[in-house]
């Protein structure tokens, strides 16, 4: 070989090595841009998880402050109801207490009326009694008195 086929030979190694040097350099601009590009991703997924955890979190804080919210409205409730009841049941048992009392002035005025009654009854008895009385004296004088 001849020193220019060595040059041509060196030469082309030289840009065999070049293009290699090329190609390796793409390849590792290309591995470079693939791992910039999964910790974006990476980074990304993990910006949506904490996103996600935060929205659960907001979600499970609104859910417990309805319930506090709705226990709150039934407590009002079962206390307004008990309000309520209870009176109700004092106006019942005023209205019994009248009751009670109207049936036993009621009662009175029933003994009242039957002792009334029976008084009544006994003075129409002597009524009579002192009647018939008269009449029999009468009756029993006349023909003395006529002769």
């Amino acid at each position: 070989m001849n020193m220019s086929q060595l040059q041509r030979a060196i030469e082309e190694i030289s840009q065999q090595h070049m293009r290699a040097q090329e190609q390796y350099m793409r390849q590792q601009e290309l591995y470079l841009q693939q791992q910039e590009q999964y910790l974006k991703d990476h980074e990304q997924q993990q910006h949506r998880q904490q996103q996600m955890m935060d929205k659960q979190d907001n979600f499970h804080l609104q859910i417990l402050e309805q319930q506090r919210e709705f226990q709150a409205r039934v407590l009002e409730g079962q206390r307004e109801q008990s309000t309520n009841f209870q009176e109700l049941y004092d106006r019942l048992s005023l209205r019994q207490a009248k009751y009670g009392e109207y049936t036993q002035n009621l009662y009175q005025w029933k003994n009242i009326y039957h002792t009334i009654g029976e008084h009544r009854y006994v003075d129409r008895m002597e009524y009579d009694i002192a009647t018939q009385a008269k009449l029999d004296y009468v009756v029993h004088s006349m023909p003395t008195l006529n002769q």
